[in-house]
């Protein structure tokens, strides 16, 4: 996936994240739904930043290879 693919995903997770515990503000708690949904949105995006990383690190090691 490309990186601005990557980071429109970041940016779509971040937002349902945020919107999703705005409805804490609303009602007294949240849906364990909700709880669960906010864990999984987090656990996507992270998952998308370390393949992120690890691409990075793989092309600097073939650039610096190349050196």
């Amino acid at each position: 996936m490309s990186i601005d693919k990557d980071m429109d995903l970041i940016t779509v997770l971040d937002d349902l994240i945020e919107s999703t515990e705005n409805k804490r503000r609303r009602s007294a708690d949240l849906k364990v739904s909700d709880k669960i949904f906010i864990t999984e949105c987090k656990v996507i995006r992270e998952r998308i930043i370390k393949r992120r990383r690890v691409r990075l690190e793989t092309r600097i090691e073939v650039v610096g290879c190349g050196s």
